[in-house]
């Protein structure tokens, strides 16, 4: 079978495995729920922005698992939403929608696919166990970066940094993978993914071995820069 028949399959059978799993109650109740003032989309609309990140970050690698995941990253929020609120007034969008706060959606998520039943996995090929960690741990670089963000010398950014690089290495899942899933998920922020340059630099970060000092030094500087670091 030459390539280009052999790539076309595989694009087809992706297709249908978008389409079954976007059918599921789980993905479906994510419509209408609205996360806050950084996300340009309902829970829903932001899911399938970043299934079309994902793809276009991947290229022409076809990996099932990965857009399955990114298809089922966010079902954990509709279950946990609660009204966003401060100073006891609840915030909404400029339409009227409330906006919502989804305290540990990644943990509710990844238990949430480890409890479907496996025959549409099975159905596909699909490695169930992967997708649900990866559900679970999409999250970790940006609670890193956060950290990152609050430090106040190069030291303490270093350490910040490393835990997190650890962090990632303890899910048992290639960096790569959980990167890849997080850079998807900023850029399904839509119009309000205003730092990009800073997440694109961190990810490098993560993935790279040599002259590493050089790269965080960059970084370090990037979030001084935007968010007031003092040595």
């Amino acid at each position: 079978m030459e390539k280009n028949e052999t790539q076309n399959m595989e694009n087809r059978e992706l297709e249908n495995i978008v389409s079954e799993v976007e059918k599921l109650e789980v993905v479906q109740a994510e419509k209408g729920i609205w996360q806050n003032k950084f996300h340009e989309f309902d829970v829903y609309s932001h899911t399938i922005f970043f299934v079309n990140s994902l793809k276009e970050i991947l290229g022409g690698k076809i990996d099932n698992d990965l857009i399955v995941a990114g298809l089922l990253h966010d079902i954990g929020k509709p279950v946990v939403a609660m009204p966003k609120i401060k100073d006891g007034v609840e915030l909404k969008t400029e339409t009227g929608e409330p906006y919502h706060e989804f305290d540990d959606h990644e943990k509710v998520g990844e238990v949430l696919v480890s409890e479907m039943d496996g025959e549409l996995f099975d159905k596909f090929g699909l490695d169930k166990k992967r997708i649900a960690r990866l559900v679970g741990s999409h999250s970790i670089p940006m609670r890193g970066i956060k950290e990152m963000r609050k430090t106040l010398d190069y030291d303490s950014f270093r350490e910040s940094f490393f835990r997190m690089k650890g962090e990632l290495q303890n899910t048992g899942l290639p960096v790569e993978d959980i990167m890849t899933m997080f850079f998807a998920d900023k850029l399904a922020q839509g119009k309000h993914c205003t730092d990009r340059g800073e997440l694109f630099a961190v990810r490098e970060c993560i993935l790279q071995e040599d002259d590493l000092d050089s790269a965080l030094r960059n970084v370090y500087k990037i979030q001084k820069d935007a968010y007031g670091k003092k040595e």
